[in-house]
């Protein structure tokens, strides 16, 4: 008889410290506003937790490139949506968010409900049973829903704010699809995956309905680290890739240099005509555990049990043999593959991976060059978002910019600093709303070199071209020139924040990811001169003039993406570069903001015919206004405020800029210290395209600007009244 031996074999590791959960839900909740950005209405709010969310989940490789689509009725709802053409698979989310700080948990009535609101839309929408706009956020996805030879395979998501129950839900019925799974994505999940660092759910495989397990060699222990050779059968490597997708890639260097979905012609070729030889011609795969059961036996020992299985060097060999084995049109019963299979700890794996990618045998061309310049500006980028300040501004004293090169590394580095005072004092120094991960680096980078048909193929692949981009350093001043390019990349950041900010404001948030790339782009191309990002990094903003620019050019982009897409899926048409050809020649007329670069100068005194007091406390004097300020309605509201009334008042939003503002008169409503409100207007668009009359007054004294439904219900009444008689619109 013959004698079994078992060894379980791991590498050493640890955790990371957790934050508390009422802490954690009260740092997200500041997250999902900081990303709104938006006057608390509740439907951006939702979108931008759903955002965070997917974000997350397309950097772990459990969703491809998404898009934000919301659509509610009775009985079918849906937030967002992806498709994995490798996979055939069709992803849906659907939120449940309310702005609230309070710990919740959600029902498994409630999650069931959801998940069958889900299932509604997509049933609804195969069967054309749908109908909306051709231009509403869903309408790309109903066509992809009713185009069934798209997928096989459907994906559903319940994304929440709240604690879930530990159970799986049954996946509802979806007419006409036999393969859904159905999963829940709650308070804990986003805890666990943020702040410990630790990666949720790890890919755990059983080798042993392969006689028993795959015959294994070992190497010789060192340094904590266990190396194993193998064979693998290549159908089973294809079948675990269909299972588990890109999270079977998410620490493989290689996907950021070749994963473009292209299967590799000279591996189909081998598959189809010679599967024999497959062991003998390609160069196999190398993959990493945390933990492996092995056998031993008389005859040997093999692998029956791997976890935490991650492939870091083959992946386009697993892609090539799974849609190999997909599409049914190559045998893989006679295909094997060989595995060099590393056991290494978590403290170890972030040094090892690249350096296992650089040092294995190399196909298509992949360059030394290409790794050591992935990980080595990162890391540079790393070391200077430690180290440089930001100028002080008007708004206070000097910060930094936070570089998440790790994902949850900014909670982790927050919670680590210790006492409350301590970490008031990391939030001080690196506030909330000034960090970027790595996909925002390439979205900032790319939409800077004119790029937007790149930015819009979404966060990973974007990043992949980006990483391709990369200049050279310069031999020498590396960190000088590390420093330089840090400073410009936050400039970057803050043109593109800025202009995230006022497309959602003012166009809503359909199409907005490609709006926002476009507008910047052909701004970009068609200023006769650029934004000094000197200028932006010095003031930590962009110039009026620049936002202006954004809103003036936003509405025409919109426009001309959807009409030049031509009945085509818009999401897919502006990833194609034809969409960025077509674009990039309109003739849309902005004001130039190349001589803002020098900063915004007031309007002269002068012409208003007014002085100010000369000691302090003294009467205001009746401003003197110019009638042309009354009709013309081409300027911020600061410089309508200056040239109708005297002073300067600062407004803290962003479309108080918009050089559409109109000196309206004095509404003889009293404000502060025996003064009286004077109103002004300007017209604006809401998230629904609907055009109206923003109103507002103004309060010299107390230096206030307030919109006229935020007044007191007695004030706003005699203000509406005094607009309606003089015939502006409410």
């Amino acid at each position: 008889m013959e004698r079994l031996r078992y060894k379980f074999v791991s590498g050493a590791g640890g955790g990371k410290s957790m934050v508390p959960a009422v802490k954690f839900r009260s740092q997200l909740l500041v997250e999902v506003l900081d990303h709104a950005e938006t006057e608390g209405q509740e439907a951006f709010l939702v979108d931008a937790f759903t955002d965070l969310i997917l974000d997350d989940l397309e950097q772990e490789g459990r969703w491809p490139d998404y898009q934000i689509s919301h659509y509610a009725t009775r009985g079918a709802a849906v937030n967002a949506w992806a498709i994995d053409h490798t996979l055939r698979r069709l992803y849906l989310a659907i939120t449940d968010f309310e702005r609230t700080e309070t710990v919740g948990t959600i029902t498994r009535t409630e999650i069931n409900t959801l998940l069958k609101r889900l299932a509604g839309f997509i049933t609804r929408s195969r069967e054309r049973r749908i109908e909306v706009e051709d231009h509403h956020p869903v309408a790309d996805l109903i066509d992809v829903s009713a185009d069934h030879v798209l997928y096989d395979s459907v994906a559903l998501y319940v994304l929440t704010h709240r604690n879930a129950p530990e159970f799986t839900p049954d996946p509802p019925v979806v007419g006409g699809v036999d393969a859904v799974s159905a999963r829940i994505w709650d308070l804990e999940t986003i805890r666990r995956s943020r702040v410990s660092g630790e990666r949720l759910d790890p890919i755990s495989i059983d080798f042993t309905g392969l006689d028993g397990g795959l015959p294994c060699l070992a190497a010789d222990r060192h340094d904590d680290v266990q190396t194993y050779l193998a064979y693998i059968p290549g159908q089973r490597l294809a079948d675990i890739y269909l299972e588990h997708g890109g999270r079977l890639l998410e620490r493989n260097v290689r996907a950021f240099l070749s994963a473009r979905g292209k299967i590799n012609r000279g591996i189909r070729d081998t598959i189809r005509d010679e599967p024999e030889r497959f062991l003998a011609y390609n160069n196999g795969l190398t993959a990493t555990a945390a933990s492996v059961r092995i056998r031993s036996s008389d005859s040997g020992d093999r692998i029956e049990r791997v976890h935490d299985f991650q492939i870091v060097n083959g992946g386009q060999t697993t892609a090539s043999l799974a849609v190999a084995a997909r599409d049914g049109d190559c045998e893989l019963e006679d295909v094997s593959v060989q595995m060099k299979l590393v056991v290494v700890g978590p403290e170890l794996i972030d040094e090892l991976v690249p350096n296992i990618s650089r040092y294995a045998n190399r196909q298509n061309n992949v360059q030394e060059s290409d790794l050591s310049a992935n990980n080595d500006y990162l890391r540079r980028m790393d070391e200077a978002s430690r180290t440089v300040w930001t100028p002080a501004t008007a708004s206070g004293r000097p910060t930094k910019w936070y570089f998440e090169r790790a994902r949850g590394s900014y909670a982790v580095d927050q919670m680590s600093s210790g006492r409350a005072s301590v970490q008031k004092r990391f939030l001080a120094e690196y506030p909330k709303k000034q960090k970027f991960g790595k996909n925002e680096v390439a979205l900032y980078e790319n939409t800077w070199a004119r790029l937007p048909h790149l930015v819009c193929r979404g966060g990973q692949k974007n990043f992949v071209e980006f990483m391709e981009r990369l200049p050279e350093p310069p031999g020498q001043d590396l960190d000088d020139w590390y420093r330089a390019r840090f400073r410009d990349l936050v400039a970057k950041a803050i043109i593109f924040k800025s202009a995230d900010s006022t497309v959602r404001r003012e166009f809503g948030g359909t199409y907005k990811r490609q709006v926002v790339a476009y507008t910047l782009c052909y701004l970009l191309e068609r200023a006769s001169t650029p934004p000094d990002l000197g200028l932006i990094w010095r003031t930590q903003q962009i110039p009026d003039a620049f936002d202006v620019a954004i809103a003036e050019v936003g509405q025409s982009i919109k426009d001309a993406i959807i009409e030049t897409g031509d009945g085509r899926n818009i999401t897919e048409w502006t990833k194609q570069e034809a969409c960025w050809l077509s674009l990039r020649t309109l003739d849309i007329p902005f004001d130039e903001f190349g001589d803002a670069n020098t900063g915004w100068s007031p309007p002269q005194a002068a012409a208003t015919g007014w002085s100010p007091p000369s000691v302090a406390g003294a009467a205001w004097a009746a401003p003197q206004v110019s009638t042309e300020t009354r009709t013309e309605g081409t300027l911020a509201l600061s410089d309508a405020i200056y040239e109708a009334q005297g002073t300067l008042i600062e407004g803290r939003y962003r479309r108080y800029r918009r050089r559409k503002w109109r000196y309206l008169g004095d509404t003889e409503v009293e404000a502060t210290g025996g003064e009286t409100l004077h109103a002004y207007a300007a017209p604006m668009r809401n998230s629904e395209g609907h055009d109206y009359i923003f109103n507002v007054v103004v309060d010299v004294r107390s230096q206030t600007i307030t919109p006229v439904e935020d007044l007191d219900a007695r004030r706003r009444s005699r203000v509406m009244d005094w607009l309606e008689d003089r015939g502006y619109p409410g």
